[in-house]
């Protein structure tokens, strides 16, 4: 009898699990912009705004690989503005690290 029990609480737990991961990959597939990328959006809309015209920010080019610095954006910018190169960085391209495969000691 504890054996079937056990059963029982393994197949419900197991269900309810892939039920739950099942839900939320259909939210993304089906929603309007499930991975949208703020650092592939351009830097900014253009306006006719003459405020923050001559500032310098930073904005990541994903063509270019890299952050890039422009003078102006208006005043309709959208989150790919960064005031310094590393901010840039650190939010579009961070570094990734390899692990490297440990050597067996024989």
């Amino acid at each position: 009898m504890l054996m079937k029990h056990a059963y029982v609480v393994f197949w419900t737990f197991f269900l309810f699990v892939s039920l739950r991961d099942s839900v939320g990959i259909a939210a993304q597939i089906f929603s309007k912009d499930p991975f949208e990328d703020e650092c592939d959006k351009p830097p900014y809309k253009v306006t006719t705004c003459a405020e923050n015209s001559n500032k310098e920010v930073w904005y990541y080019n994903k063509s270019a690989g890299g952050c890039i610095l422009f003078n102006g954006g208006g005043c309709d910018r959208n989150v790919n503005n960064f005031p310094d190169k590393v901010t840039c960085e650190q939010a579009c391209d961070p570094p990734f690290y390899t692990l490297e495969q440990a050597e067996e000691n024989s």
